[in-house]
């Protein structure tokens, strides 16, 4: 059954990273300072994460998928955003770049459970 919830989380944090990461990528341009570009970019992800999370808690659990959902998508669209105030970000960009970061928040967020748990006795 943990391989079940596993699943879904990676499943819902990607695809929050990629949708965030997709929309970043066609709103912000060189034309926006970097240091600006990152707020708006951080509340696109945030809005993708919150929305896709109440979806997907339906069967997930809701606690145990908005924390990574939403840092993933705060982080995504944050990087995205910023990236693509440096140089050009194509969609496909986005999305990878997107994609990669919500998954290494994941792995953050089960790191972080696992070391906050401590020894478990069984």
């Amino acid at each position: 059954m943990k391989l079940f919830f596993l699943f879904g989380d990676l499943v819902t944090v990607t695809t929050v990273g990629a949708a965030s990461g997709t929309l970043c990528s066609l709103c912000f341009s060189e034309s926006w300072p970097m240091l600006l570009a990152m707020f708006p970019g951080m509340a696109i992800g945030m809005f993708v994460g919150f929305g896709l999370a109440s979806v997907a808690a339906m069967w997930f659990g809701a606690f145990e998928v908005s924390v990574p959902s939403m840092l993933g998508g705060m982080l995504a669209g944050m990087a995205v955003s910023m990236a693509a105030a440096m140089r050009p970000v194509t969609v496909g960009e986005g999305l990878q770049i997107g994609m990669a970061v919500a998954f290494v928040s994941l792995l953050f967020t089960y790191v972080a459970d696992a070391f906050l748990r401590g020894e478990q006795k069984v």
